[in-house]
């Protein structure tokens, strides 16, 4: 209506209104949309047919899109659109060249990913704290750890780039991942130095990485201070894994004692669990108790635990 009455919206608003769009009704109506807006189509409502006039799209326009195909897991669609903004002649900034780079290494092309992080140096675009978490994040979600930690090192080293938050996060994931807690637990500690709070998902990884190693005591020690120092509500699997070790020593209380805690916390107790506390009181020589609860069990399990 308003390209109509020849009224041409400013940038900021075309933007918005596309990021809008693939929120709402996705990625591919957006893209349509940018196409429309700008008239790469042919159907700009002019004439001639050629871009409307006023308004051209920025770099932040292609980010916008980039971040949306991304979100959908759509690698070859955000190439598509980074190729779509060289051949109009746009300089992609640190920001988009870190949204390709994380689509490669979701899509676990993390060499690809590496020769996006070449590129921006050969541009002179400078690696900045989204860019280096990016490639950080990649290496760690493939447990390569040491060239992780190597990009970390040279963040560090590289003067105006701080280490933030997720850099530890994914550290300390990518080191629970490959069974090194110990290192985890270190980062973890040198986080919390530097006033930063911890996502949930990072101490259930810490805590499933302690009761892999059997260490079920330090597990339920490094929740309780968690919970006391980070205000951290646990997830479901972390319960699992401390009753579960708990359930194995034979510390049938205790193990009770963190299921009412868990229940209270919203989370109800499945199979798993309910096999943890039955073999538990087998090996203890109650079969009464352990029966009953099968029988429990049987009752409650859901649709989806009985296929």
């Amino acid at each position: 209506m308003l390209r109509s009455k020849g009224i041409h919206p400013r940038i900021s608003t075309c933007n918005s209104l596309i990021e809008s769009i693939i929120k709402i009704q996705g990625c591919y109506a957006g893209y349509d949309m940018f196409r429309e807006v700008f008239g790469l189509d042919g159907e700009s409502g002019n004439d001639n047919g050629s871009r409307v006039k006023g308004v051209v799209p920025n770099v932040y326009t292609f980010s916008i899109i980039m971040v949306g195909f991304y979100r959908d897991g759509l690698v070859e669609d955000v190439e598509k659109v980074w190729s779509e903004m060289a051949n109009m002649n746009y300089e992609p900034n640190a920001y988009c060249h870190s949204v390709l780079m994380e689509a490669y290494c979701d899509d676990g092309r993390i060499e690809d990913a590496m020769c996006v992080w070449e590129e921006m140096g050969f541009k002179g675009v400078k690696h900045d704290v989204v860019s280096y978490n990016t490639i950080i994040g990649g290496f760690c979600r493939i447990g390569e750890m040491g060239r992780a930690e190597e990009f970390f090192r040279e963040m560090e080293l590289s003067g105006g780039v701080d280490g933030t938050c997720v850099t530890f996060e994914h550290l300390i994931n990518g080191y629970c991942k490959i069974g090194d807690v110990d290192s985890a637990i270190l980062l973890y500690k040198d986080m919390c130095r530097k006033g930063f709070r911890p996502e949930s998902s990072t101490i259930d990884a810490v805590i499933r990485g302690l009761c892999n190693k059997n260490s079920v005591s330090e597990a339920l020690d490094f929740l309780r201070v968690a919970v006391k120092k980070h205000g951290i509500v646990p997830k479901g699997k972390s319960y699992e894994g401390l009753i579960k070790g708990l359930c194995l020593e034979g510390r049938m209380e205790e193990a009770l004692k963190l299921q009412r805690e868990m229940i209270g916390k919203g989370y109800e107790p499945n199979s798993e669990i309910y096999f943890a506390f039955i073999d538990g009181y087998t090996k203890k020589g109650n079969k009464e108790l352990a029966k009953k609860l099968r029988k429990e069990m049987l009752e409650t399990r859901t649709p989806q635990e009985e296929s």
